[in-house]
């Protein structure tokens, strides 16, 4: 009887500690794993923007050169 008692005390000990394991805090490798992404996130944005600007700068010109060129040529035919 003692051992049957001990039994049930046991896993009714166990079944109260459970809801108490389980949290829906993050851990702390989550919370590094998503400070980790947001960083990545970031510095990709950074350098998307650091090889994008010099390559739009540079169509701008050749566009503007372009229109030139276009221009000076219509202007010669005219002539």
């Amino acid at each position: 009887m003692n051992k049957i008692t001990g039994t049930i005390v046991a896993i009714l000990f166990a079944i109260l500690l459970l809801p108490g394991c389980s949290n829906d805090e993050e851990s702390i490798t989550e919370k590094a794993s998503s400070k980790i992404a947001e960083i990545n996130t970031r510095n990709a944005d950074t350098m998307v923007k650091k090889i994008k600007t010099p390559i739009d700068k540079a169509r701008l010109t050749r566009n503007l050169g372009d229109q030139r060129m276009e221009e000076m040529e219509k202007a010669l035919a005219e002539q």
